[in-house]
């Protein structure tokens, strides 16, 4: 049934009464591949894999290298900092494989019109019913005009779901600046080669900052959770560096207190 995903517009099981009821262990090579909820993040979400589809990153660009022979990855990092997504993708396989897959599956659409059959049909296979909530890129980002816009159709035609992301991606969002609906909740991410459209175009934006200090100094507040990202406001805020780094990196310090500090957080609201 992998085929279904490159030929959309022709249904082999069309004229078969109740095919709609095809077993899910076979309609899953058809759909992307969702992650519920993790540690930081309580919404469900779509990754790709990181760097690769990510055009516009700068400073914090990485890629895990899988190794033809062996099928093991190593990390390369182009930015001055490690993004922590690619860190997780040499680290854990499954999901390194999980990512290529749902970026291959987009790929392998023709149109625009075919991806977004092929995320809505992915969102009503993993959901019941509608999320309140969807994050788009945990990991990734919009990697063509294209797929952004399949993605903002998305939003129009779910308006019960708010779909939400972090993006450098930005000239992809200015193209459509008059088009976005309320629950297609988009965040500039500082960082990238396009952050002077961030100011030109007045783009709600998220600065990651080494420490608490620096929030305070910006007068940012600090999003531990997402509740900031999938909010309709059009304010600014931060996020506290995370993840691993290079050898060596000056960061190594702040970013063990800003985890320790997330985590008392979240337990005092236990």
């Amino acid at each position: 049934m992998r085929y279904l995903s490159l030929y959309e517009n022709f249904d082999p099981f069309a004229h078969v009464k109740g095919s709609d009821q095809i077993p899910k262990s076979i309609v899953k090579d058809c759909v992307l591949g969702f992650t519920m909820s993790n540690d930081k993040i309580k919404n469900p979400y779509l990754s790709l894999p990181a760097g690769y589809t990510c055009p516009k990153a700068d400073i914090c660009k990485s890629v895990a290298v899988e190794d033809p022979i062996t099928g093991r990855a190593k990390l390369m990092d182009y930015g001055d900092f490690r993004c922590y997504a690619a860190a997780d993708e040499v680290k854990y396989p499954n999901l390194r494989n999980r990512n290529w897959s749902n970026y291959k599956l987009l790929q392998a659409q023709e149109t625009k019109e075919d991806i977004v059959k092929l995320i809505e049909r992915s969102l009503k296979y993993h959901f019941p019913y509608p999320p309140k909530f969807f994050r788009i890129h945990e990991s990734g980002d919009f990697y063509n005009q294209k797929y952004f816009d399949s993605w903002l159709e998305v939003s129009k035609q779910n308006p019960q779901t708010v779909f939400y992301c972090f993006t450098k991606s930005l000239d992809y969002w200015v193209k459509r600046l008059d088009e976005i609906p309320n629950n297609f909740r988009l965040t500039a991410s500082f960082g990238g080669k396009l952050d002077k459209m961030i100011s030109e175009y007045n783009l709600r934006y998220c600065l990651v900052v080494k420490n608490v200090e620096e929030a305070i100094e910006k007068k940012l507040p600090i999003d531990i959770d997402d509740s900031l990202a999938s909010s309709d406001s059009k304010e600014p805020f931060a996020i506290l560096m995370h993840g691993g780094q290079k050898a060596g990196s000056p960061y190594f310090a702040d970013i063990k207190r800003n985890k320790e500090l997330i985590d008392q957080i979240k337990k005092s609201r236990t």
